[in-house]
Formats: structure tokens, C-alpha cells, sequence
């Protein structure tokens, strides 16, 4: 189980202007990563049926209040691939939480990485404050 906050990031930021389907005022983007406790490594989420409903509950979980799904545009990552088929509710505490195929278990390559635009977020930290 991820705890809030310390079981997903954004890597490679980027203002929102470039990466997204509709603009999110003020936010920051990048490729969507998660952590898995049990193999302690990182790992990259899969693009294939991701959206913004996605995104928000990995925004929510670096303390930002809102997000959209971002399109490819941070280059893709390296290593796992640990998350494919995330369908969230927005009820989700963390990405963990979401339906997915399982860990590790995907049909993709890094070129399909997900990413997540979060309002507010501050580049240096990569958290929008205190985790929700």
C-alpha cells in the first residue's frame, strides 16, 4: 500500500501549455511514477485508458487540488513499467488504490508513459504542499 504523498511523482516538469488537451491554469506537468515498496524501486504508469479523473487522484496526492492527464511529451522513462489500465473513481487516496492490471503486468513501452499536469505545483518540490 503507497502512503500519500511518498508513492507516486512527476518527473521531468513542464509548464502545462504543451502537454495537455485543454490548459490548466497555472500547473506544472510531467511523467507520472510510482513506487513500488515491495521491489523498492520506481516505475513508470501507462498511458492506455488514462484520464483526467486519473490524473487528479495523483495531483490529490502530492497536495494539489485539481489536474488533467497530460500527453506525451516528457520522453519516457526508463526501467519498470508498473501500472497499465489505471481506471480511477476520484474517491482514490493514491494511485495504488485505482483499478489497474496489477503490478508490473502491461502491454506498453515508455513511449506510452502517462503524464499529469497539477495546478499549483511548485517545480523545485514537486508537491503542491502538504499531502491531502
Amino acid at each position: 500500500m503507497c502512503r500519500p504523498g511518498q508513492g507516486v511523482h512527476l518527473v521531468d516538469l513542464q509548464p502545462s501549455s504543451h502537454n495537455t488537451l485543454r490548459e490548466v491554469a497555472g500547473a506544472m506537468c510531467g511523467r507520472v511514477e510510482v513506487y513500488n515498496y515491495e521491489m523498492e524501486e520506481w516505475g513508470t504508469v501507462c498511458d492506455d485508458f488514462w484520464e483526467d479523473v486519473d490524473a487528479q487522484v495523483v495531483c490529490a496526492e502530492l497536495g494539489c487540488s485539481g489536474g488533467a492527464a497530460a500527453m506525451q511529451g516528457f520522453g519516457g522513462g526508463s526501467g519498470a513499467i508498473w501500472l497499465d489500465d489505471v481506471k480511477c473513481e476520484s474517491s482514490e487516496a493514491s494511485l495504488s488504490q485505482c483499478a489497474h492490471n496489477g503490478w508490473g503486468v502491461h502491454n506498453c513501452q515508455h513511449s506510452e508513459d502517462a503524464g499529469a499536469c497539477c495546478a499549483g505545483l511548485d517545480p523545485h518540490t514537486a508537491t503542491c504542499g502538504a499531502p491531502a
